[in-house]
């Protein structure tokens, strides 16, 4: 009992501390205010033509989660990027909790638990990210909550969990509409955890889809609305999958660029574009016309996409070579940061994905994935299977996977635990 209390302690204090961490960065470092450029400027200009009720079509392109976030900060307070520098490290530290929850969940020990929620805080993107106006700075920790209330819902019968679910699980894709094909891995989850039956699992996930639907029909009713024809939560897929093709650095239409999602040090150029951006069949055919007329080159695109999203091409750790855009010379804290960044992109591969990935392939080989003891690994192998397709098919650089990153640690923890037991031998952990 001693113990336990003990580590619940330690828990509480290690949540703190990264709350309070994240807003002593976020304050005194390298605030939201000092960031409204490129994407950053883009969610910001959203979320006042929000507030002040003139949204346009362009304001479909991303969609409009984070901007609503931000519009509701704006209307209550009258320094609302603090304010969300506030909100941000409070998801920050939420995240480290859930990081423990799901080490539970999985098994691990209360001090293996620990390391997990530990090196989640401390993690240099979730730190980062969590200064800037970015959907990576409140992504991890709605992947996270997601995750945890699946197995919530799993676990127990109250369709109270189910419709947390559902409500969670559409904030994660009204904020980054690439969530949206984690609902496949959420019923697939749900049947295996209640024993593949389809006549136990119906209902968890009826009520799941009923309460996620209501927001995503709003968010794609006003789209269409504003757009003048039907379309999703969101309207920029077309033209991330057009730029995943076309060998371009920026693209441009009627005086409006966008800042580029392809690697700076490899592309160059910029593509006049005769569509909005928003208008994502024509850039669906225009990336597909590319992608007809030399499959080889978009094989070696696609490839060359896995390499950047692991961090090991040429691409930056974005925005990370960015810095405020005043005369300001650069903390030095911001510069270890910067560099941190850097190094944890490169180590991602070997630290977060190499381990989840050794560990479900043995899952596999023994037949057990499916198991219902093996929730968090069958999420997992979900998740990596969503970053392969968004890198191969839409985006490639090292942004896309923090929301996942959180779950990855767990999963890099529990890796760590087994080989560690493994080494142990049996009945020693």
């Amino acid at each position: 009992m001693a113990a336990t209390r003990l580590h619940l302690v330690l828990l509480l204090v290690l949540v703190s501390s990264a709350t309070a961490g994240r807003m002593a960065y976020a304050y005194w470092i390298h605030s939201p205010a000092e960031s409204v450029y490129s994407d950053m400027a883009a969610y910001y200009r959203q979320a006042l033509h929000l507030s002040n009720g003139s949204l346009g079509p362009g304001d479909t392109f991303f969609p409009m989660g984070y901007p609503a976030l931000i519009a509701a900060a704006d209307a209550v307070s009258s320094h609302p990027l603090r304010l969300i520098a506030l909100v941000q490290a409070l998801a920050g530290g939420l995240t480290c909790l859930l990081a423990y929850l799901l080490a539970r969940r999985a098994a691990l020990s209360p001090p293996w638990s620990l390391l997990g929620a530990f090196i989640t805080a401390l993690y240099p993107p979730f730190v980062f990210y969590g200064s800037l106006l970015l959907t990576e700075s409140v992504a991890p920790f709605l992947v996270m909550l997601t995750v945890w209330l699946m197995l919530r819902a799993v676990d127990s019968s109250r369709w109270r969990w189910a419709a947390a679910l559902g409500v969670t699980f559409s904030a994660a894709s009204r904020v980054r509409t690439h969530f949206l094909p984690f609902a496949v891995v959420i019923a697939v989850c749900v049947w295996v955890g209640l024993h593949r039956q389809w006549r136990l699992s119906a209902a968890p996930l009826a009520v799941t889809a009923m309460a996620a639907l209501p927001l995503l029909a709003v968010a794609s009713a006003v789209n269409s609305s504003l757009v003048g024809r039907f379309v999703g939560p969101g309207t920029n897929g077309g033209f991330n999958f057009f730029m995943m093709q076309a060998e371009v650095a920026s693209a441009r239409h009627d005086g409006w660029v966008v800042a580029p999602v392809r690697n700076v040090l490899k592309y160059q150029g910029r593509y006049e574009s005769d569509a909005p951006f928003y208008y994502e069949p024509y850039f669906y055919r225009e990336g597909m016309r590319l992608l007809r007329a030399d499959p080889v080159r978009a094989l070696l695109r696609a490839c060359d996409g896995i390499r950047e999203s692991l961090g090991v091409g040429l691409q930056t750790y974005w925005p990370a070579s960015q810095g405020p855009r005043d005369r300001r010379p650069f903390p030095p804290a911001f510069q270890v940061m910067r560099v941190a960044l850097i190094v944890s992109a490169r180590a991602f591969p070997i630290v977060l994905v190499l381990p989840p990935l050794v560990a479900i392939a043995l899952l596999v080989a023994r037949g057990t994935l499916f198991g219902r003891a093996q929730l968090i690994w069958l999420t997992v192998a979900g998740v990596f299977v969503m970053m392969l397709v968004t890198s191969l098919v839409f985006l490639a650089d090292p942004r896309m996977h923090v929301p996942y990153d959180g779950l990855l640690i767990v999963a890099s923890v529990a890796a760590a635990h087994w080989a560690w037991s493994a080494l142990r031998g049996p009945g020693r952990t």
